[in-house]
């Protein structure tokens, strides 16, 4: 009898968890939580792609003692600890900022999800409207109505807030840059959003690993910058589930 309620009890978990799973991720809109830090995301589905409608905000529990440099920051500190992180407000309204080291290590979204890839972005800049040619192209890119459907109403000066029109919230997280020569090297946050693709980008693998390339999109007030950059500098991330 013991047996057989053991049983029934696991079939039920079982099926309960299926149940789950597809209730989370059913319609365009929802939330998920990270099972690793008890951080919760709203998600967005546009096209086929079910996106993080929030920057992520994954901090390790301690940086690796291992490594020569930092690989995640919260804008504007050097925390070594996700306790110290999240001690700041910029943690909580940006998330993180990731380094292309971090980005190809495939570790910091959560599991079943991936950092977008580049060909992940072009599909999304096209569901909010950019041309096929523009999305292909590298350099900038001015399409002020995409980049306005594209942005949060929060976080941007009132001038450059968007209409956020299917959810997406993009917002102007900044970025890290130790190539130059501001100290700290922290750049644009509440101006620019900046935001990192992974390595799997169709033609770009070979460059970005033999290189030490990363592609970054820039999203200023009426334009998208889509250019290559230094693994060391870091950017804000979307995870995309797999």
């Amino acid at each position: 009898m013991i047996t057989r309620l053991k049983y029934a009890l696991i079939i039920l978990t079982l099926l309960t968890s299926c149940d789950k799973e597809d209730i989370e991720f059913t319609g365009n809109t929802g939330y998920m939580t990270d099972p690793r830090d008890g951080r919760i995301y709203s998600w967005v589905k546009i096209g086929n792609e079910i996106w993080m409608a929030e920057n992520l905000a994954f901090f390790p529990v301690q940086q690796d003692p291992l490594l020569n440099s930092q690989r995640v920051y919260v804008w504007g500190y050097y925390d070594k600890t996700a306790e110290d992180a999240a001690k700041h407000q910029a943690y909580h309204d940006y998330g993180c900022l990731y380094d292309g080291f971090m980005l190809h290590s495939d570790t910091i979204c959560p599991p079943g999800w991936h950092v977008a890839t580049d060909h992940e972005w072009k599909k999304l800049e096209k569901a909010f409207g950019l041309s096929d040619s523009e999305v292909n192209r590298m350099g900038f890119r001015d399409c002020p109505e995409v980049v306005k459907r594209m942005k949060s109403t929060k976080h941007w000066s009132e001038d450059q807030k968007g209409s956020d029109s299917l959810g997406f919230g993009l917002i102007p997280g900044g970025k890290y840059d130790p190539y130059h020569d501001r100290i700290p090297p922290f750049y644009k946050r509440d101006t620019a959003g900046y935001y990192a693709s992974s390595d799997r980008a169709s033609g770009f693998t070979e460059l970005s690993l033999s290189h030490r390339k990363v592609v970054v999109r820039v999203f200023y007030d009426g334009s998208i910058d889509r250019y290559k950059t230094e693994r060391e500098a870091a950017f804000s991330v979307r995870c995309v589930k797999h």
